[in-house]
């Protein structure tokens, strides 16, 4: 049975690092510069004043929509260009600061082996579960792979010096086994994307058919530039699922490819786990609102 984890920063920010866009947004503003180009000392003076960002994919629909104000195309190229070189600093800074013992392999392998039971599921939604992996899951081996949708390479440091696949969990008649991790927005130091989803979240319409334009700001385009074939591995890998797990995503826009397509892929006994880490539980009391936790 094939299973596909979906990491986002959440996941990140459950190990302490400082990788929210607020993080981020202090080391930007405090690198400009008086040689700084116009068009940075701009964008800059924008996000101070006027932008309203708390998700990573909040600034790539800032980033999109401010394209209006440009009219030039090298500036729409230096503005991108500089945002991913100060990313790309910022986040090899926070990845080396990762340390782990070797116990957190360990405890990484049991989440990914026991995670489709969690404590906060209710009954029904256990039952629905475990039907589907007595269906699927209990004659053959299960291989897991992890799309993430980070730069950081924090699970490969959890992991250790391991060759995918890896035995992560005997479970009598059947093995479990970690077989891929996927970086679908590249690294933190190559391959890095960083853009909307698509053209109609580029406010300027002119840049709409520019070459150099959409194979920086579109992430799809973006990915096609390193040749990596990122994109159809991973669109691969959701269709073949049995069960795709989320967490620590925030579902934003700027990705609303992979949402559609998990939502096409709803069919034929596969099933979703969201799960996406609130700063606060609902009581037991709230029904609704724990529903949609």
């Amino acid at each position: 049975m094939k299973v596909v984890f979906l990491i986002g920063n959440g996941f990140d920010i459950k190990q302490n690092m400082n990788t929210r866009y607020s993080d981020f947004y202090d080391y930007y503003l405090k690198l400009s510069k008086d040689n700084d180009p116009d068009v940075i000392k701009r964008f800059k003076n924008e996000l101070k004043e006027n932008i309203k960002v708390e998700l990573w994919s909040d600034l790539e629909i800032a980033l999109g929509d401010y394209l209006k104000n440009i009219n030039k195309k090298d500036e729409a190229v230096i503005l991108h260009e500089d945002l991913i070189d100060k990313l790309s600093k910022y986040f090899e800074r926070e990845e080396n600061k990762l340390v782990f013992d070797e116990t957190i392999k360990e405890k990484l392998f049991e989440y990914l082996s026991t995670s489709y039971f969690n404590k906060e599921f209710t009954n029904i939604e256990i039952n629905e579960i475990g039907d589907l992996l007595r269906l699927y899951g209990n004659d053959t081996d299960w291989e897991i792979n992890i799309i993430t949708f980070n730069y950081t390479r924090t699970i490969e440091k959890m992991i250790g010096d391991f060759y995918l696949p890896v035995l992560i969990k005997e479970m009598g008649h059947f093995n479990i086994y970690l077989t891929g991790i996927t970086h679908i927005h590249g690294f933190t130091n190559k391959e890095m994307v960083l853009g909307v989803n698509d053209y109609t979240q580029i406010a300027n319409e002119s840049f709409r058919t520019e070459e150099d334009i959409i194979d920086r700001y579109i992430k799809t385009n973006s990915n096609d530039t390193y040749g990596t074939e990122r994109d159809l591995k991973c669109q691969k890998l959701l269709e073949e699922a049995r069960i795709v797990v989320l967490y620590g995503l925030s579902i934003g826009d700027t990705d609303l490819k992979w949402w559609k397509k998990l939502s096409g892929t709803l069919i034929n006994g596969k099933i979703i786990i969201y799960n996406y880490l609130k700063e606060q539980k609902p009581n037991e009391n709230q029904g609704a609102r724990k529903k949609n936790y």
